[in-house]
């Protein structure tokens, strides 16, 4: 799904809509050669919840790693379709070191989940890619505003911003609200504006406005940053078609891959 930007994607709800339906169509065309392949009664169930699907997503998410994009510069976000973007890449053969780089958009979180251990997923998108990784070393939420002040003041931080601003792509998971445990940084905000959605540790309304938080604590990419380079979001089946919708709004996408069914629920939005 491509995308506007800005102000532009929100004043043009016809566009809007005509991005839904192409990649309805788009996705269509994939469970077609899906049913092709594999004519057996299971392929044949609702399209979202096949292996096939899985399988036919998963090899179009990996385009960032194919060879025209080898030498470009990467960053990485998190959550649960990083995770499985991960998995897919482990399956993979190793390859020859390139040009590229590939970084996280934001520190990690001290979790069981390895979809929030950012610095484990480049790891092995660096291995499958052949990007040579930059790791960060530093905890995606602080404290307090001023350890994150202070944090941005080390040789670490400075190491990864230069990434960030020389950066050409982009990819991120997008994700329901709530999530994460937040709410000693937003207070009842969260509530009060009604967050449908998150990229990153980044809080949206269906508007695509942004919520701020009580005090700035999180350590990640600079929103204005990321408005500047190429964006591919990556959104599971139980994402609630109004998060999609408010993801959108931000500006910052220009390719969005998600399951045929909730595209439809998408669309409907719009009816």
């Amino acid at each position: 799904m491509e995308g506007l930007r800005g102000e532009a994607l929100r004043a043009c709800p016809w566009h809007y809509r005509g991005m839904v339906n192409a990649t309805i169509f788009q996705f269509m065309q994939m469970f077609r050669n899906d049913l092709n392949l594999n004519k057996s009664d299971k392929v044949r169930a609702k399209h979202d919840k096949t292996m096939a699907h899985d399988e036919t997503v998963w090899g179009g998410v990996f385009y960032p790693f194919s060879k025209e994009n080898e030498n470009t510069r990467l960053g990485v976000g998190w959550g649960s379709m990083l995770d499985k973007m991960a998995s897919y890449a482990e399956r993979l053969g190793d390859v020859k070191k390139g040009e590229g780089r590939i970084f996280p958009l934001v520190g990690g979180i001290n979790s069981v989940i390895r979809s929030y251990h950012t610095n484990e997923i480049v790891r092995i998108l660096a291995l499958k890619s052949g990007k040579r990784p930059t790791f960060l070393y530093i905890p995606a939420l602080l404290d307090t505003n001023a350890d994150l002040e202070l944090t941005k003041r080390t040789e670490p931080y400075a190491l990864i911003e230069k990434e960030w601003r020389a950066m050409d792509q982009a990819v991120v998971s997008l994700s329901n609200y709530p999530d994460l445990g937040v709410k000693s940084f937003y207070g009842n905000r969260l509530t009060e504006q009604r967050a449908v959605g998150r990229i990153l540790a980044y809080y949206f309304d269906v508007n695509g406005r942004i919520v701020q938080p009580l005090e700035e604590m999180a350590l990640q990419i600079p929103m204005d940053v990321l408005r500047r380079v190429n964006v591919t979001a990556l959104c599971s089946g139980q994402v609630k078609p109004e998060a999609v919708a408010g993801a959108l709004r931000l500006g910052i996408i220009n390719t969005l891959m998600l399951p045929f069914g909730l595209a439809a629920r998408v669309l409907e939005l719009q009816e």
